[in-house]
């Protein structure tokens, strides 16, 4: 399973290009060498990381609609936030949130979903994926806390160091 970008709009800013802030880079290295210590085989791929601000608030806007029939005022934004961080607290624009998995070779090893597959058994703890993944979502959460980084329970995938959701997690 291979990962389709989320959108093309940061090609104009990055190219195919991944940045994070420094700090962040740090913390992954680290990370990194915890999962290679726990098994030789794996690697970590970061296939997503900072983002516009203009492209987040663009993101927000489509997904937004979405909801439009079923929610309105603070609920239509709290349904959106669960697949798209609101603009304001979103990590992507400050360089401190990743989407990550865990890949054998390249290839992205089980992790019940596709990275980006907006479903509800994206939610890190789904009681309705199998066991390898649960294991292998335990593992990647794991690993990337130790490295100090912050889950987002919603998204299997996206963890933070540094940013708003971070603050608020520790």
């Amino acid at each position: 399973r291979s990962p389709l970008p989320i959108d093309n709009d940061m090609l104009a800013y990055t190219g195919n290009l991944i940045f994070v802030r420094e700090s962040v880079l740090a913390k992954l290295r680290q990370a990194a060498s915890m999962l290679a210590k726990v098994n030789s085989e794996l690697q970590l791929q970061v296939v997503y990381g900072y983002r516009a601000l203009s492209v987040q608030q663009k993101l927000f806007l489509k997904y937004r609609k979405q909801f439009e029939s079923t929610y309105s005022g603070k609920a239509l934004d709290e349904a959106t936030h669960r697949l798209i961080a609101v603009p304001e607290i979103a990590g992507h624009p400050t360089g401190g949130a990743v989407d990550i998995q865990i890949t054998n070779a390249g290839v992205p090893i089980d992790m019940g979903t596709n990275i980006w597959e907006f479903v509800k058994d994206s939610f890190t703890f789904s009681p309705f994926i199998g066991q390898e993944a649960q294991d292998n979502r335990r593992l990647l959460r794991r690993i990337m806390m130790d490295a100090g980084f912050a889950p987002f329970d919603g998204e299997w995938w996206h963890f933070s160091y540094g940013d708003k959701e971070w603050a608020a997690y520790y």
